[in-house]
């Protein structure tokens, strides 16, 4: 699946064209962790984690893992879908910060 496509199947649009579903910092940090790391998340004693799990696994982002070895704690990680949604972040641009001298700005008097 292609970061495009992830986009696509993640992101429903309103009426207005702006995205409906945006990503809360923790389900950021949740999404990442589970994609690279078979260590148990940090922070699994927060009360909002266990509702934060249920919403991605119905987005279809994580799944339950199946241990493959005893250093395996991590018990979900990333799905296909998952996988791409961490590429689509990962090449994200950073922004472009332009400074402008107010005196030439258009519509502004010369």
């Amino acid at each position: 699946m292609t970061p495009k496509q992830a986009y696509n199947l993640l992101f429903a649009y309103d009426e207005c064209q702006k995205p409906a579903r945006q990503w809360t910092p923790f389900e950021m940090k949740i999404v990442l962790h589970h994609y690279g790391s078979i260590a148990e998340f940090g922070g699994c004693a927060a009360p909002i984690y266990p509702e934060t799990i249920s919403r991605l696994k119905e987005l279809g982002v994580l799944e339950d893992r199946i241990a493959t070895h005893d250093e395996d704690k991590n018990p979900y990680q990333t799905t296909v879908l998952g996988n791409a949604l961490v590429e689509m972040w990962c090449q994200q641009p950073l922004p472009v910060v332009t400074y402008v001298d107010p005196r030439f700005a258009e519509g502004q008097p010369r």
